[in-house]
């Protein structure tokens, strides 16, 4: 397989996981049932993780100066430390848990959104410069999926323990980063050239309509 394949193979593991933070309903109903927050608590720690998730300006320029690797490697950090923070502080580990810690763990693991998105869109752009549509498309429909996929994950293997499931985040996005580092690059333009078989995307498409009406179901 070409290596460009292989990342976007790759590329949709990664893009999926950049949904994590969509499923934050998961999240807030536990911290409203079970912790006892109200609403607006609940809607501040909601607005501190869309902060971390939308602000990407580092991430961009980090791309630019150091390329792929160093984001995703980043992106696996702010995830482990951010979701590994969250199930220690609700899991009564950490003990005194407060709406302020809570928020900035999920701010600093929504911070890893951007990471994760520039690292494979804009390599797969590069990879793939006569199909720029159909990469970003790919990316962006498994992205729209994840929310839900992640949200089964909960409500399938770990509900009602919602800290089993951020054990579960901090490990399993962080090894899917870290893994992806080690494949992901910009390819050399003789590689970019070469032709295309345009039913490899048709493929990615058709797993991604199967998914959608699966979750759907």
């Amino acid at each position: 397989m070409e290596p460009r394949w292989l990342m976007l193979a790759v590329s949709i593991l990664v893009s999926t996981c950049c949904a994590i933070n969509y499923a934050y309903a998961v999240l807030s109903d536990t911290l409203k049932d079970d912790f006892k927050f109200s609403q607006t608590q609940v809607d501040l720690i909601g607005t501190c993780g869309n902060l971390g998730q939308y602000f990407g300006l580092f991430a961009g320029l980090t791309y630019d100066r150091f390329g792929p690797r160093i984001c995703l490697v980043v992106a696996g950090s702010l995830i482990f430390i951010g979701f590994g923070m969250l199930s220690l502080l609700l899991g009564g580990v950490i003990p005194n848990a407060n709406l302020a810690s809570i928020a900035f763990f999920y701010m600093l693991a929504s911070q890893a959104q951007p990471w994760l998105d520039n690292a494979v869109l804009v390599t797969n752009i590069n990879n793939f410069p006569k199909h720029i549509g159909l990469v970003v498309g790919i990316g962006k429909a498994f992205n729209g999926l994840g929310a839900s996929v992640f949200s089964l994950m909960y409500s399938g293997v770990f509900a009602p323990h919602i800290v089993h499931y951020l054990a579960f985040l901090a490990i399993a996005p962080t090894v899917i980063a870290l893994g992806s580092a080690a494949v992901t690059y910009i390819v050399p333009n003789s590689q970019k050239n070469r032709p295309t078989g345009i039913w490899r995307f048709v493929y990615s498409y058709i797993v991604a309509g199967l998914l959608m009406v699966y979750v759907a179901s």
